[in-house]
């Protein structure tokens, strides 16, 4: 509308997309009642940083994710007092999205059975609601898989998506045994990556003594029991829908992109699990254990936005030495 220069349009959209996930992350940590330091400690992962200004889906996801699910537990433990139709319009159109943005992350939905039956007027409208939320959303998305099918084909060599789903029905034991393959092959790699580990084109080297801080510092923060106490209903449904959406995302790289007869998966990165970040380091927050002083957090905040100088300078050094 404005100009056909296309590195004015590449930048604009970069720069969108980062203005997108930032203002997502700030009403993020508006919302959430609880790890507020934890959801800021992910917005500050470099691989999340670097998914905020690629022209692709996965940075619109990891936000949109991230707000879901503080959105959920805003929900459940804050807000007090029967949904708005404003609130339930936002619970009906979030999952849609996430799901419409990568199917994989589906099981992100069953958090919506976290939120109480007294946030309904009744509770056959807690049933109705969240069970036609639940059950739209898989329908949006099973129409939109089936139209999208069409356009997907294999571009390696040897991978035949068909074959593979038949083999998983057939001999699912085996399939089984493919990803613990995966799980104990791969670990040390997608770890690695989910930091930032080859960024770009994942070719640029980071010094992983910053990611061993990062892994170190989200632990701490995880584990630890200042906040409101997490139901154990709740974090079983977090710990299903972060397993659900791992199965899912190993299961769709073993379809699309892995050979037939392959003894572990291909494909997998460590920015897939970006979405699910938050719900994985929920399931193993707990009420007993302190691991920090109160007010430190700030502290190792701040560990993590001099990381991000770092992985800054290393970016420009590599690409210096490149050109």
């Amino acid at each position: 509308m404005f100009t056909n220069r296309l590195v004015v349009l590449t930048y604009i959209a970069k720069i969108a997309g980062l203005i997108f996930s930032l203002f997502m992350v700030y009403m993020a940590i508006k919302y959430v009642p609880i790890k507020k330091e934890c959801i800021f400690s992910i917005a500050l992962i470099p691989m999340f940083i670097h998914q905020s200004v690629v022209i692709s889906a996965d940075g619109f996801l990891n936000a949109i994710a991230l707000f879901f699910v503080a959105y959920i537990l805003y929900l459940s433990y804050a807000y007090e007092g029967v949904l708005t139709k404003l609130q339930i319009v936002t619970l009906y159109v979030l999952p849609c999205v996430i799901g419409l943005t990568k199917i994989v992350y589906l099981p992100i939905c069953l958090l919506l059975f976290m939120i109480p039956k007294e946030r309904f007027k009744s509770k056959k409208e807690h049933i109705a609601i969240v069970g036609s939320i639940f059950i739209l959303t898989c329908i949006v998305n099973l129409i939109w898989l089936s139209i999208s099918s069409g356009y997907l084909f294999e571009i390696r060599q040897g991978v035949n998506g068909a074959e593979q789903v038949k083999g998983i029905l057939k001999n699912p034991f085996r399939y089984i045994i493919v990803i613990y393959n995966t799980i104990v092959n791969q670990f040390g790699m997608v770890f690695w990556q989910f930091f930032g580990d080859g960024l770009g084109r994942l070719s640029i080297p980071i010094n992983r003594i910053f990611y061993f801080g990062c892994a170190g510092i989200m632990l701490i923060l995880a584990v630890n029991n200042f906040d409101i106490k997490i139901k154990i209903k709740d974090r079983v449904l977090v710990a299903l829908a972060s397993v659900g959406c791992f199965l899912l995302i190993c299961t769709s790289e073993y379809v699309q992109w892995t050979k037939v007869a392959a003894t572990e998966i291909d494909g997998i990165q460590g920015r897939y699990f970006i979405p699910i970040a938050f719900m994985i380091m929920l399931s193993m927050s707990n009420s007993k254990l302190k691991v920090q002083k109160e007010g430190t957090q700030k502290y190792l905040l701040m560990f993590l936005t001099g990381m991000n100088v770092f992985v800054i300078i290393s970016c420009i050094g590599y690409m210096l030495q490149v050109q």
